[in-house]
């Protein structure tokens, strides 16, 4: 559905961040949305695994297009072999060195017996990169707080414009129907905040003026 509507709703509103639960996250509306819509994904939080406490996270390889990938392990250290492709990164180490190094229990490369092999898929990366973004609390609560924000209008919709169970059928016939459901409630959302602000002027209107004589109120 992301997919689908992202398009449209970037070339309607110009949108630069979009906020989603965790239900729309996927490596390939990420990418979509970021490389060729220019909008920032938000998410509330990440389903699947979560990476190990004590392993090295992949957010901390140092990634570079010619000259291969760099370990935070050790630097100055690059690959015998490196390919990137479109879904898979892929480097080949000294697997004397490899062994000699004293991080090798928390690095994500593997000894073989020919080679010291770091493979991983970009959408692990990017599954990576996501979590640490969300591992800031501020950055969490805001995700979840503007998420709430619609929330609470479809709930609004849903309970008091009978968008719970429509009267008809079918494609556009729901939507119409939806549609004119909730142009009436932002037309009772502008009619509730013009009364309200029409409350605050005559709050404002009727206070009491209190004389003052060079800047300092004065009792009569």
């Amino acid at each position: 559905m992301a997919e689908k509507r992202l398009p449209e709703i970037k070339e309607r509103t110009g949108i630069t961040y979009l906020y989603a639960d965790v239900g729309y996250y996927g490596e390939d509306i990420h990418r979509k949305a970021e490389e060729q819509l220019g909008v920032k994904m938000h998410y509330t939080d990440l389903t699947g695994r979560k990476p190990s406490a004590d392993k090295i996270p992949l957010t901390t390889l140092l990634l570079k297009t010619q000259k291969g990938i760099s370990l935070p392990t050790r630097e100055g250290f690059h690959p015998d072999f490196f390919r990137r492709t479109k879904r898979q990164i892929t480097a080949w180490f000294d697997q004397k060195s490899c062994r000699e190094c004293p991080w090798r229990e928390q690095c994500p490369v593997k000894i073989q017996k020919k080679k010291a092999l770091l493979q991983f898929n970009q959408g692990a990366l990017l599954a990576a990169e996501t979590r640490k973004e969300l591992a800031n609390a501020e950055c969490r609560r805001q995700n979840k707080a503007k998420r709430v924000a619609i929330e609470s209008t479809i709930s609004a919709i849903k309970r008091g414009r009978g968008a719970a169970k429509l009267a008809v059928r079918g494609e556009l016939k729901c939507a119409l129907v939806m549609g004119f459901k909730c142009i009436v409630h932002n037309f009772q959302q502008l009619k509730s905040w013009f009364l309200f602000k029409a409350k605050e002027a005559k709050k404002i209107s009727a206070k009491p003026k209190i004389p003052t004589w060079e800047g300092v109120s004065i009792s009569v």
